[in-house]
């Protein structure tokens, strides 16, 4: 995929429950992207289940490949039914991005997503069809880069209903309230921002006394911040060129963590490594390589950054400090695609796993970042050498 899609989710629990009945369900595929949000029939617990089950059947049928019916067949068969009701399963909202930039999208009963090019709210045309008795929606086009979808459950446009607003807040003007946010943060604007402001515009309309769970999915194409991070010598010495060659060719921001790697990086680009002296006892200096945007000491460093992120919940405000391993944290935080080369030489210090953490296996703590950067909605890519 040529580019990135940016997301964003903020939600507000009814009051007096303790979980949101609304569901968001994220899955970053091979051949697409893939975004769910789903409104579980009632409130609470129950709620949340019903929500969270159909997210998870949407998506995964999807991304295998089953065809629309499948999926609301399956859905209907697999989901309890209210007996007050009639209604079978929770509403839904599906985006499927493939990696070509085609959109599909798939409505049922939720409020219509919203689209926006330009900064300016877009209609998609939309084509009703029945399945198993239930009315479907299905609309599809070809993304841009700049392209927003703002995804609502129903708490967003009954905000205030009754109360504040008493119509509630329809569709047009919760668009035109994006349309105004997005001209005033122009290319700086985020999904987090998008999504932020609906939900605080929401609250405000509820007057902090939730009447519903109120949930917004905001996703922006963008074109992807990409970073490679070199940890490691190869263990093949002949390999040095052209593990180097790949770091260096590679877009985007460069890192490398390690004082050998560092050496080897600087000797095969013909460049000068210089220390600079700012550790502390806790963590290592940092070096300096003329076209690498960071150089750091290797597992100590790393180790601590993961530390730091984890700490911080993946929020790069509370990351302040200077040193090796907050720097390596925000710019790991900063980019959507992260390509990390493993060199698999040995070093003795760092192989007996009964050590304690700093000292684990090379490997071993390059999965876990890589793991944990993934479900901060990250894409990552390992190469050994």
């Amino acid at each position: 995929m040529s580019f990135f899609v940016e997301v964003e989710t903020a939600s507000l629990i009814k009051t007096g429950e303790e979980l949101c009945g609304d569901s968001v369900t994220i899955l970053r595929a091979p051949e697409s992207f893939i975004a769910v949000l789903s409104d579980g029939l009632g409130s609470g617990v129950k709620a949340n289940i019903l929500s969270t089950l159909t997210g998870k059947i949407a998506s995964t049928m999807l991304e295998k490949g089953s065809t629309l019916e499948e999926v609301v067949e399956t859905l209907i068969q697999t989901l309890p039914v209210c007996k007050v009701r009639g209604l079978a399963y929770a509403t839904f909202t599906v985006v499927q991005i493939f990696n070509d930039g085609r959109l599909y999208i798939v409505e049922s009963d939720n409020p219509e997503l919203l689209f926006f090019r330009e900064g300016q709210f877009q209609r998609l045309n939309r084509e009703k069809r029945l399945i198993a008795n239930k009315a479907i929606y299905e609309s599809s086009t070809r993304l841009t880069e700049g392209d927003t979808l703002v995804l609502l459950s129903d708490g967003v446009v009954n905000a205030g209903i009754g109360g504040m607003r008493p119509l509630g807040w329809p569709l047009k003007e919760i668009a035109l309230e994006i349309v105004k946010l997005i001209k005033m943060r122009g290319d700086r604007v985020t999904a987090k921002d998008i999504a932020s402001h609906i939900r605080d515009r929401s609250q405000e309309f509820y007057r902090s006394q939730i009447g519903d769970d109120t949930t917004v999915l905001a996703l922006r194409v963008r074109k992807p911040r990409e970073l490679i991070v070199a940890v490691g010598p190869p263990q093949d010495k002949t390999r040095d060129q052209e593990y180097v060659k790949t770091f260096a060719a590679t877009p985007g921001k460069k890192v490398v963590c390690g004082g050998t790697t560092s050496t080897l990086v600087a000797r095969e680009l013909g460049r000068q490594l210089k220390v600079n002296f700012d550790g502390s006892k806790e963590i290592p200096p940092t070096g300096s390589i003329e076209g690498v945007d960071l150089v750091t000491e290797g597992i100590v460093t790393i180790c601590k950054a993961l530390s730091l992120m984890q700490e911080a919940n993946g929020n790069t405000h509370f990351i302040t400090g200077l040193d090796g391993a907050s720097q390596l944290s925000l710019i790991l935080l900063q980019a959507d695609r992260v390509h990390f080369l493993v060199g698999q030489a040995i070093n003795p210090a760092h192989q007996n796993p009964n050590l304690p953490r700093h000292l684990a296996l090379k490997n071993q703590v390059v999965k876990e970042l890589g793991s944990y950067l993934e479900t901060l909605g990250k894409e990552i890519e390992i190469s050994f050498y």
